[in-house]
């Protein structure tokens, strides 16, 4: 098997307004607990748990990476942490792919890994993706920021 690289994307959360949420609620979260702790509400155990668990969170939100390669012969997707190993996609399993819009809150249910009425999703920014029917009808779309430059290699994939 040949495995020339014909497409290669990396994407992370880089959205202000997804950091702002993430940071503001456990801040928010941390302050309101602070109190409670200075009121002998809770204690120090419990205080200490919620700063390491989102201390946690926070650190693996910002190593989210959704890696796509694709291959003369398959399309690869990473959702790196929680895919340690590569999923290939075969296009002997593909019975069509398409770069689409798509609305990732109606069709998804937002943004990540999702599951929605057209498939499954990995996507991480935007509203563009690569949208893989399957031989087993199942439906899989890969959201891209270079949905431009996916659809040349798709077309050329085609081909």
């Amino acid at each position: 098997m040949n495995d020339k690289l014909l497409f290669q994307e990396n994407q992370k959360f880089t959205q202000w307004w997804v950091w702002t949420i993430i940071i503001g609620t456990n801040l928010t979260g941390g302050y309101l607990l602070l109190n409670e702790f200075e009121n002998n509400k809770i204690s120090i155990l419990f205080l200490s748990f919620y700063f390491i668990f989102f201390g946690i969170f926070i650190l693996v939100f910002y190593f989210l990476t959704l890696e796509t390669i694709i291959t003369k012969d398959y399309i690869s997707i990473r959702f790196f942490p929680f895919h340690w190993k590569e999923r290939k996609y075969f296009f002997s399993e593909i019975s069509q792919m398409d770069v689409i819009k798509y609305s990732p809150i109606f069709d998804y249910g937002g943004w990540g890994v999702r599951y929605g009425r057209n498939g499954k999703a990995f996507n991480v920014a935007g509203n563009m993706g690569l949208e893989l029917h399957f031989l087993n009808r199942k439906n899989l779309l890969i959201g891209t920021q270079k949905p431009e430059e996916l659809k040349k290699i798709v077309e050329t994939i085609i081909k």
